[in-house]
């Protein structure tokens, strides 16, 4: 092929070359998006919003029993419920969160028997501070304390109970 003259290769538009620098930066803005998007979050989360990790379980359940102790004031400030029935279901809430905290039934047990354990001698003391409300011989008319006074008492074991579950 000596007398043949070889042809130099035909030149593209120069539009081709923004179309290929425009897929290939398409083609990054693909590959950022979808790290950006699949990655785990690390900051807090926005307010109102549940935690991503899992809570303690110990802060849960004082939260929660904390939560329920404030309704029980509640309910007899509003008179809901009379002193007889507050001291009653304090002294359960405060066997059920005895009873998940230890793993226990401590349901039944008797103060005495509470006192007995020090793993629940905690409980047996603020038990014994709601014996007379809940049981005493005045209990079921209603007259053991009125006015200010079981107001005072009834703040006070409260207070007493929202500590105690709080610390233990």
């Amino acid at each position: 092929m000596p007398g043949e003259e070889i042809i130099d290769p035909m030149a593209y538009d120069g539009w081709w070359t923004l179309v290929g620098v425009a897929l290939l930066v398409l083609a990054l803005l693909v590959v950022v998006a979808g790290a950006l998007l699949t990655r785990t979050r690390t900051e807090a989360p926005a307010e109102g919003e549940p935690p991503a990790e899992p809570a303690d379980p110990l802060v849960v359940l004082r939260n929660e029993t904390v939560r329920r102790l404030d309704d029980l004031g509640r309910r007899r400030r509003t008179d809901e419920i009379d002193d007889r029935a507050f001291y009653l279901e304090l002294r359960a809430e405060l066997r059920t969160f005895a009873q998940a905290r230890t793993g226990r039934n401590v349901r039944s047990s008797t103060v005495t028997m509470l006192a007995a354990s020090p793993e629940t001698r905690r409980l047996a003391t603020e038990l014994e501070h709601t014996l007379a409300p809940a049981f005493g011989p005045d209990a079921r008319r209603g007259s053991w304390h009125s006015g200010a006074r079981a107001d005072n008492q009834a703040k006070e074991a409260l207070r007493r109970a929202r500590r105690l579950v709080l610390r233990w």
